[in-house]
């Protein structure tokens, strides 16, 4: 039986819940969620035997910290990978800018982007974090879905875009999971987080052998030379 052109619906699906349960859990607590996404849009056909994924979520007027009167805008772009038949996780790339209003535009304060790649360029840890000042591009059809009002990205200053810092898995739950916390919260966050565990079950996962073999060769420490294990790894 031959590979399907993308993913199956019913693996699309576990998308849509990741975001369905991430809206629900913040919406209690006035932590408005705007999705350009759904189970047909947001996939199309990658390379042989594969589906690139590309979701954008707006975290409208969240707090800066729980329980802070200053509020932030959040974007989020997911970019992912997966083989269609194994789903496996073969890339991953989530894109994160913090923005704030001024003059009636939307300012870019910050951007980071979180990349897991198996195969990464020579001295890339496979899992990590770059701070930038690249700003999510949207599609005229994406800010009216994203947003009730105009959603302008002002440039901010350049930003040195040279380290990596090596991290956990920080796929498309994980990032979510991160922001609910920082943010929000409280009930928000434990029930969200209690959604996360099971979800993240259901999502396609990333190959790392290198790196478990690392880890548990020497379970006494997670310092990120455990990170590069894929480079030296013996064949």
């Amino acid at each position: 039986m031959g590979t399907e052109p993308i993913l199956a619906y019913t693996k699309r699906q576990k998308y849509v819940a990741v975001v369905d349960a991430f809206t629900a859990s913040c919406d209690a607590s006035g932590g408005f969620v705007f999705s350009s996404g759904n189970a047909d849009m947001s996939f199309s056909k990658g390379p042989t035997g594969t589906t690139e994924v590309n979701w954008k979520l707006h975290c409208k007027d969240w707090p800066e910290r729980p329980g802070s009167p200053k509020r932030v805008s959040i974007l989020v772009q997911v970019e992912e990978t997966v083989h269609n038949e194994n789903y496996e996780l073969l890339r991953s790339t989530v894109r994160v800018n913090y923005l704030s209003s001024s003059d009636g535009n939307l300012v870019l304060r910050q951007a980071v982007h979180l990349d897991f790649d198996p195969k990464p360029k020579r001295d890339h840890s496979i899992f990590h974090a770059q701070i930038s000042d690249e700003s999510i591009n949207l599609e005229e059809h994406e800010v009216q879905n994203l947003s009730t009002e105009p959603l302008v990205v002002v440039e901010n200053h350049p930003c040195l875009q040279t380290a990596r810092i090596p991290t956990c898995d920080m796929s498309f739950v994980s990032v979510l999971l991160c922001l609910v916390a920082d943010h929000i919260g409280e009930d928000s966050f434990t029930d969200f987080y209690t959604k996360a565990k099971q979800l993240q079950k259901e999502m396609p996962l990333p190959q790392i052998e290198a790196l478990q073999k690392s880890l548990a060769q020497d379970a006494d420490n997670v310092r990120s030379s455990h990170w590069f294990a894929h480079q030296f790894a013996q064949s």
